[in-house]
C-alpha cells in the first residue's frame, strides 16, 4: 500500500485548498493526500483509496470516461475506469485542470524481465484489443487513428532533422547504424505491407512496463489511456516486442514464442530492425528534454544495445532471406 502523506502548511497549499474545496463540492472529503505529480494525486476518502487525475483538455477527460467506462461495460474488467463523483459528476474544474477519479489499487510492479509477466501482459493486450475491436467505430470521430509505420517514419523524420545536434553526443558509427537500420526497416515494411494486419481496435498507445499493475490475487490491471488511439492491435504489439528484446537476450525465437504468427509473417520480422526506443529516447533529447547524468546514461545504453542489434540485425534479414 502507498504511504499516503497527511495535508499539510507546506506544498502547493493555496491550490490544494482549491481543490479540496472542489472535492467537497462534489461529494468527496480526503482525508489525506498524496501527490505524485501535479495532475495525479492519490486521496484517502470515506469510499477509500481514490486516484484524481487531471486533464488540461476537457474534452479529452470527456473522451477518456466514455471510452474506458463502454470497454468496462463489454465485460473488459482489467482496466482502471474512472468513477462518477458521487454528486454524478465525471469531472470537476479546478484552476486548469479537469479532474477525474479512479479507484486506486495497490499492486506489484511488472517486470518484463520475468515470463510470467511477459505472458501475462500480452495475453492482457491480446483481451483488451479483442473488446477494442467490437467498439473502435463509436469512437472513430473522437480518438485519433494512426498506424504503426507512420509513428515510426515521423519518428525517425524527427531523428534525421537532429542528426547536426547528435553528433556531440553519439558516434559517427552509433548514428549510421541507427539511421541505417531505420531506412532498412521502413523500407522492408513498405514492402511488406500487404502482410500487415490492418484489422482495427482500440489500442493503449503506452504499452511500458508501469502502464500494468498485478493487484489482488495476482490479477492484473492496465492504467493510463492518455495515448488511446485507433489501430491496428500491432501498434500496442510492436512496441511492445521491442521493450521485451533486452529482457529476452535480443533472441528473436524468444520474441516469436510471444507472438507466433510473426514467425512467418515477413512485415513483423522487418519492423522488429527499426530502433524505435533509442530514436524516442534520443528525439527528446534534441528537444531539450535533458541532464547530463541522463545524456551520460543514455550515451552508455547506446552504445550497449547497438552492439546488440548488429546480431539481431543479422538474425533477421537471415529470417527473412530464408522464409
Amino acid at each position: 500500500m502507498t504511504k499516503i502523506k497527511l495535508f499539510d502548511q507546506g506544498e502547493d497549499l493555496i491550490q490544494n485548498r482549491l481543490l479540496l474545496f472542489s472535492l467537497q463540492q462534489a461529494g468527496i472529503e480526503p482525508r489525506a493526500y498524496k501527490r505524485i505529480k501535479e495532475n495525479v494525486y492519490i486521496i484517502e476518502t470515506t469510499m477509500g483509496y481514490k486516484v484524481l487525475k487531471g486533464y488540461e483538455l476537457q474534452q479529452k477527460a470527456h473522451v477518456l470516461f466514455n471510452v474506458l467506462e463502454r470497454i468496462h461495460q463489454e465485460g473488459f474488467s482489467s482496466l482502471a475506469y474512472f468513477e462518477q463523483f458521487p454528486n454524478k459528476a465525471t469531472t470537476i474544474a479546478c484552476e486548469k485542470y479537469c479532474w477525474m477519479m479512479m479507484p486506486y489499487y495497490p499492486s506489484c510492479p511488472i517486470m518484463y524481465k520475468s515470463l510470467k509477466d511477459r505472458r501475462d501482459v500480452t495475453h492482457l493486450l491480446n483481451a483488451f484489443h479483442h473488446v477494442g475491436g467490437t467498439l473502435h467505430s463509436e469512437f472513430q470521430d473522437v480518438l485519433p487513428t494512426q498506424f504503426i509505420m507512420d509513428k515510426w517514419s515521423k519518428r525517425f523524420l524527427q531523428f534525421q532533422r537532429s542528426v547536426s545536434h547528435l553528433r556531440l553526443f553519439l558516434s559517427p558509427k552509433e548514428l549510421h547504424q541507427l539511421c541505417h537500420w531505420s531506412e532498412q526497416s521502413l523500407y522492408l515494411m513498405e514492402n511488406y505491407q500487404t502482410h500487415q494486419n490492418k484489422t482495427l481496435t482500440i489500442v493503449h498507445g503506452d504499452v511500458a512496463s508501469h502502464n500494468f499493475l498485478r493487484i489482488n490475487e495476482g490479477k492484473m490491471c492496465l492504467i493510463d489511456f492518455d495515448l488511446a488511439l485507433i489501430s491496428s492491435s500491432d501498434y500496442d504489439e510492436l512496441q511492445l516486442a521491442h521493450r521485451f528484446l533486452r529482457y529476452v537476450d535480443w533472441s528473436l525465437d524468444s520474441i516469436f514464442d510471444h507472438f507466433p504468427s510473426w514467425k512467418t509473417n515477413p512485415f513483423y520480422v522487418a519492423a522488429l530492425l527499426f530502433p524505435t526506443d533509442l530514436l524516442r529516447e534520443w528525439n527528446q533529447i534534441s528537444a531539450g528534454e535533458y541532464t547530463p547524468a541522463r545524456i551520460q546514461a543514455l550515451q552508455a545504453h547506446t552504445k550497449w544495445e547497438v552492439y546488440y542489434r548488429l546480431n539481431l540485425a543479422e538474425d533477421l534479414l537471415y529470417h527473412l532471406a530464408s522464409s
